[in-house]
Parts: C-alpha cells; structure tokens; sequence
C-alpha cells in the first residue's frame, strides 16, 4: 500500500512542478509558450516634473510592452516617489540606476494585478538610467531617462 502512496506523491509533485516551470516560461515570455506583440514603433517621450507633495516629489509612470511612459522625466534634486503602473500583459518592473553606476531603486516584478508600485529615491543631480530589469525588456525599448536638477 505504502507504494501506491509513494506513486502518487510524485505524480503530484510532477504536475505542480510541471505546472510552476510552465507558468514560469510564460511569464518571460518564452515564444514556445506566449504570443510576444512587437515593439511598438513610436515610443512616446515626454518630460514631466511629476506632482509635489510636501517635500516628496511624485513622478507616474507607466509600464507595457515595450515602453516606459513617460521615457524621460525631470526632477528636483531630493526625495521623488516613483508610482509605477504595470498595464502590459507581462510581468515587469522599473530599476534606476544613475548612469554607469550601482542601483538606486527598484520596484518589484509585478503583474498588473498588483498595481501600483511605489518606491522612493532621495536623488542626487545627475542623469539616471530607467529601464525594465527583466531580461531583453530594456533592449526591446523598455528604457528611459531621468533628469536631476
């Protein structure tokens, strides 16, 4: 009897790892397993200040495939609450990093069940890399730019 427990252990254990790798490859878009839409042709760039709540700045931004919108933003120097929406159909995520150095912030891999994500940055002066930090999402156009003045 004990054998046909043992069997059964792992025939479930099989399908629950069968069903975690699947849902993994879909969700980086692994063309055997998801339809992937083409990079869009016209990235919109627009140049915000966000809004300014006390001494927190709040800049929106929009994820999808394969933008960031907007693509390029200006700050003030100081505190800045990036409130980040996800409405593509895959999971992403937004990483600043000031240009050619270490990370600054990052938001989480979320879905677009899990919006918005928000993250606070206390920024120096200087020019910060935007992009999505998922594997090829950057090189598909999921970049931009943020000015600290």
């Amino acid at each position: 009897m004990g054998n046909v427990k043992d069997k059964l252990k792992r025939v479930g254990l099989t399908a629950v790892l069968m069903a975690v790798v699947g849902m993994s490859l879909a969700a980086c878009g692994d063309a055997a397993t998801a339809t992937v839409p083409p990079a869009p042709t016209n990235t919109i760039a627009a140049t915000t200040g966000g809004s300014t709540t006390g001494d927190v700045q709040e800049v929106q931004l929009t994820l999808s495939e394969w933008a960031i919108t907007p693509a390029n933003v200006e700050v003030n120097a100081g505190k800045v609450n990036f409130v980040v929406k996800n409405e593509g159909q895959f999971p992403h995520d937004m990483a600043l990093t000031i240009t050619g150095g270490d990370g600054v912030v990052k938001t989480k891999i979320f879905k677009t069940a899990e919006n918005p994500q928000t993250v606070e940055a206390d920024l120096k002066p200087g020019t910060y890399e935007m992009i999505c930090d998922i594997t090829g999402h950057a090189g598909r156009g999921m970049k931009g730019t943020v000015v600290v003045k």
